[in-house]
């Protein structure tokens, strides 16, 4: 019998998940997978992995990746995903179109935030030849398993088990925490589970490292422009949205972080990164919500904005002293490049009983709190401590290529 060819493909919904499964797919290439693709659900996961292929020199003829998204697919323009029960997901037609696409992968990667991508993963799971091996990539930095998240462990209808054969988590205690779900639901989970970190977080690391005092400089002119000559170190905010449980965490923080440059902008020069998914122009003009907060504290000309046309956010990160978010996963990229962090979050809109996963990060309940965070110098300039990397492999985050991790797992696989 013909060795069946090694065809993997990654399926896709957010910044976080594109970015540290599609390392994955450039390291398979180079040990020689002659067929590679990647299913984006969402504009933002087509737009990140269009960019990292860009970048990464895919489809110049180095290494090839079909990329498909659901217009690709067939599937008209109002096919669109949204987080909550609510969710769109795929229906039996569509899964069976899905295949005729793509076909029959031996490795299916899939992240774990829609229910649409658990229902493409119990579909190749139960297929009768069962020759797909299938695994789940949770990049959240919560170790609670929530509606989004529980078909991948509970199973949805066809299979009785899990829907992956391996789960990756980016952290032991995810990790921990899906073995205790598991266990206090009585769910036979996946075969395996394995912490892998993730390349995401490395990124920034290895960003950091390659950059000479005059790129940094140089990268710093271009963002900030006339501010640049300044001299005062940058405080990066990297923006989100709010969920939807309409709880406004996000909105509540950006309102703090609005009162911070305020009371700060004699010290620092503020940036705020807005997310991809909610950027905006009117005649040349940054237009988003975050813009007009601002302007609501008469703060709209001390912030500079950076989005992925004019410097990425791990680009405007590494020439930061700080950076800042509601609670988003560029804490642990942070952290990884020795930049610290902070959660700037308002008591009263956060839950009593939300659990983060993140302790060691600190959070910000009051702008008063914010001058704990520096010293002040002679001069007159703040300096903040950077972060410290031992924290990192305290908690569980391993410390090395994450991607080297995830070969390491599929070697195993098809050894």
């Amino acid at each position: 019998m013909a060795t069946p060819t090694k065809y993997a493909v990654a399926v896709v919904a957010d910044l976080g998940e594109t970015l540290g499964l599609m390392p994955l797919l450039k390291k398979l290439a180079q040990e020689g997978w002659p067929k590679l693709a990647v299913i984006a659900i969402s504009k933002e996961s087509a737009s990140a992995a269009q960019r990292f292929m860009e970048i990464n020199g895919a489809n110049d003829g180095s290494w090839i990746v079909k990329m498909w998204t659901p217009e690709t697919l067939g599937f008209d323009d109002s096919y669109t995903f949204v987080y909550g029960e609510t969710a769109q997901e795929f229906t039996d037609d569509q899964l069976l179109k899905i295949q005729c696409c793509i076909g029959k992968p031996r490795l299916l990667l899939s992240g774990m935030i829609y229910r649409a991508q658990a229902l493409l993963c119990e579909h190749y799971k139960c297929l009768p030849a069962m020759t797909t091996r299938v695994v789940t990539f949770y990049e959240s930095l919560q170790p609670m398993i929530d509606f989004r998240r529980e078909p991948f462990v509970r199973g949805i209808k066809r299979c009785n088990t899990s829907v992956m054969h391996e789960l990756w988590c980016n952290n032991e205690i995810c990790n921990k925490g899906f073995q205790t779900y598991v266990g206090d639901n009585s769910i036979q989970g996946p075969d395996m589970q394995v912490v892998v970190g993730s390349p995401s977080y490395i990124s920034w690391r290895l960003q950091r490292e390659s950059e000479s005092e005059e790129d940094r400089q140089e990268r710093r002119r271009i963002l900030l422009g006339d501010k640049h000559s300044d001299g005062k170190p940058i405080v990066l905010y990297c923006g989100s949205y709010d969920d939807e449980s309409g709880s406004g965490e996000y909105t509540a923080s950006v309102h703090m972080f609005a009162r911070l440059v305020a009371k700060y902008k004699h010290l620092f020069q503020f940036v705020m990164s807005i997310h991809p998914r909610f950027y905006g122009e009117s005649n040349g003009v940054v237009d988003c919500m975050e813009r007009r907060i601002f302007e609501q504290f008469s703060v709209g000309k001390d912030v500079i904005y950076s989005n992925s046309k004019n410097m990425s956010t791990v680009e405007a990160a590494t020439i930061s002293s700080l950076t800042m978010s509601a609670h988003s996963t560029c804490a642990i990229c942070s952290w990884y490049a020795g930049i610290p962090h902070i959660f700037v979050q308002d008591e009263s809109n956060v839950s009593p009983d939300w659990d983060d996963g993140v302790d060691f990060i600190p959070k910000l309940n009051s702008v008063e709190e914010f001058d704990n965070h520096f010293v002040l110098q002679e001069n007159g300039v703040p300096t903040i401590a950077p972060a410290d990397l031992a924290v990192l492999e305290k908690e569980g985050y391993p410390l090395h290529d994450s991607d080297e991790i995830m070969l390491s797992r599929v070697h195993k696989m098809f050894s």
